[in-house]
């Protein structure tokens, strides 16, 4: 019985973290989305194309500049 109470236990927790993991993902994603939908609002209020506003994006992270920095 303890030892089946201790793999219970440790499913519990391996659950608890695979939880925690899909909060993050998710909240990465929405954050993403959110940029890319600031950046079409700014190259349309500016009179630029969106795709050249993900170039610059490109280029601010081939600097090693990551949306995870700005967060």
């Amino acid at each position: 019985l303890g030892a089946l109470q201790q793999v219970a236990g440790t499913a519990g927790q391996i659950g608890s973290q695979l939880l925690g993991l899909a909060k993050q993902a998710t909240m990465t994603a929405a954050r993403a989305q959110e940029l890319d939908a600031v950046l079409a609002n700014l190259a349309e209020q500016n009179d630029l194309s969106a795709a050249s506003m993900r170039e610059q994006v490109k280029a601010i992270k081939e600097q090693g500049i990551t949306t995870a920095v700005a967060s």
